[in-house]
């Protein structure tokens, strides 16, 4: 990351994400909190809520 100064890294918050190792690596890099499992990472979530709208 460091050779991309500027970029925002974007993850969820889930358990692997947020172990001592790599919080470590990512200490450096701007990030942005993002709940684990939130449905606004999964384009499929959208698509199921169209679906049932129209059904």
């Amino acid at each position: 990351m460091s050779r991309h100064p500027g970029f925002t890294f974007q993850q969820d918050s889930a358990r692997p994400h947020t172990a001592h190792v790599s919080t470590a690596c990512l200490s450096a890099c701007r990030t942005l909190p993002w709940p684990a499992r939130s449905p606004y990472l999964s384009h499929i979530e959208h698509v199921w809520s169209i679906m049932s709208r129209a059904l």
